[in-house]
C-alpha cells in the first residue's frame, strides 16, 4: 500500500496557481469579447453619422438647386473651388468617419490596434 504526502482534495478545492490561471483566461476572453463588441458599435454608429452627412449634403444641394436629381457633374460644381464651406466640412467630416469605421472593424479582429476617433472640425473662415 502506497502512502502519498499530499493530502487527498475534494472536487471544490484547488491550487491558488490553478485560480490565478483560470481567472486570468476568463478576464482575457471577457476583455477581447467586451472590446470587439464595443468596436462594433462603434463601427456601427460612425456608419449611421456617414449617412446622415451624405444625407445633409443631398438636403443643401437640394435647398440650392431645387428638387432636381443629384448627377455626378453637378455634385462635382457644388464641390468645387466655389462650392459652399458647409459641403466641404459635412464632406470632410463624413470621409473621416467612413475612415473610422473601417478601422473599428479591423480592430475587431485585432486586438493590438488602437483606433483614434478624434474628428478635426475646420474652423469656419
Amino acid at each position: 500500500m502506497k502512502y502519498s504526502l499530499r493530502p487527498k482534495r475534494s472536487w471544490f478545492q484547488f491550487s491558488l496557481k490553478t485560480l490565478l490561471v483560470g481567472m486570468t483566461a476568463v478576464g482575457l476572453v471577457l476583455g477581447i469579447g467586451g472590446r470587439a463588441s464595443y468596436l462594433t458599435q462603434r463601427a456601427e454608429f460612425h456608419d449611421a453619422e456617414w449617412l446622415r452627412c451624405i444625407d445633409s449634403m443631398i438636403e443643401i444641394y437640394h435647398q440650392k438647386h431645387g428638387a432636381k436629381a443629384i448627377d455626378q457633374k453637378s455634385f462635382e460644381e457644388l464641390m468645387g473651388p466655389d462650392g459652399t464651406t458647409r459641403i466641404r466640412q459635412l464632406v470632410a467630416q463624413s470621409e473621416r468617419h467612413k475612415v473610422i469605421a473601417e478601422d473599428c472593424r479591423r480592430a475587431v479582429f485585432r486586438p493590438w490596434v488602437i483606433v483614434d476617433e478624434t474628428i478635426a472640425t475646420e474652423a469656419s473662415p
